[in-house]
């Protein structure tokens, strides 16, 4: 029994090891595009985080679908944004889910659908990202395209309150760039 157990907590360490090492190595190839960002060469960044996001890495997906959003004609793609950010909220990227949900709220990149938004926001919340959990509380207070439910929007202001309380704690706890800011919006 102690071999097994013993066995379990040395697979585990291996295991949480591993991860650690990955997400080091995916942050290491995602440094290079970092760098085309900060002095403003949306090609470069483009063109290194491109074949990152296609060989699965989701960090990658998610700032290829943020720069690709943000970047100046000619090099903005709406609809390619969308489809990047996708693969990263199907693989349950918060951040990506919540821009999918304020790119179907606003109609940009993607048809205009409230229920999307929702749906969107409400995946993104419920993995603790603040923005989408105040996004969601809207929704749900108004009623819009959604059943209004004033007590679920308290709850889920709260939850955000909660959740900001504890990043400015930590010292902020989510990587930058998490919570979505876009100029063009006049909604918080």
């Amino acid at each position: 029994m102690r071999t097994h157990f013993f066995l379990l907590l040395l697979f585990l360490c291996g295991f949480t090891y591993a991860q650690q090492e990955k997400e080091k190595e995916n942050f290491d190839r995602l440094m290079p595009a970092m760098g085309a960002l900060e002095r403003g060469d949306y090609r470069q960044a483009i063109d290194s985080l491109r074949p990152l996001a296609a060989d699965g890495t989701i960090e990658a997906q998610y700032a290829l679908g943020t720069v690709l959003e943000t970047a100046p004609p000619p090099l903005r793609g709406l609809e390619a944004a969308y489809g990047w950010y996708l693969r990263a909220a199907e693989s349950g990227h918060a951040a990506a889910q919540n821009n999918l949900g304020a790119m179907h709220y606003d109609g940009r990149g993607a048809l205009r659908n409230f229920i999307e938004a929702a749906r969107w926001y409400r995946l993104a919340a419920e993995h603790g990202h603040s923005l989408a959990m105040l996004e969601l509380a809207q929704a749900l207070e108004i009623g819009l395209d959604v059943v209004a439910d004033p007590a679920a929007a308290k709850m889920w202001r709260e939850r955000a309150k909660t959740v900001a309380q504890q990043a400015s704690r930590k010292g902020s706890d989510q990587p930058r760039g998490d919570q979505r800011v876009d100029p063009r919006r006049s909604r918080p």
